[in-house]
């Protein structure tokens, strides 16, 4: 039977070495590919960002020409989807927890 595993990273670097090292070291993977989606944290007023008190707390207290390093900006999220044979999945995802792999799914 045939699967499908994706996992997010944070860079295509990361995700494209994760789909080689995969290709290459695991038996029964058939295909590997990456895509990519855009990340806003700015426009939402969601559960996460009420949790990010660092920035508010910041802009509270510091001088403005203080840089805390935190940005708002768009950011792009890389998902790497992994077709393999349904054996091979435990391995496959055991591969990307290794490798830094986020929100790890699949699907048979």
């Amino acid at each position: 039977m045939i699967s499908r595993v994706i996992a997010e990273f944070d860079s295509q670097q990361a995700a494209q070495f994760a789909v080689s090292q995969a290709k290459n070291n695991i038996g029964f993977v058939y295909s590997g590919s990456i895509l990519s989606s855009p990340v806003s944290h700015s426009g939402k007023a969601g559960f996460s960002d009420s949790l990010n008190t660092h920035s508010d707390f910041l802009s509270a207290v510091a001088s403005p020409s203080y840089s805390s390093g935190y940005s708002n900006q768009k950011k792009e999220k890389y998902s790497a989807c992994i077709i393999c044979g349904s054996g091979a999945v435990e391995n496959v995802i055991s591969l990307l927890h290794a490798m830094g792999a986020e929100n790890i799914r699949s699907a048979v």
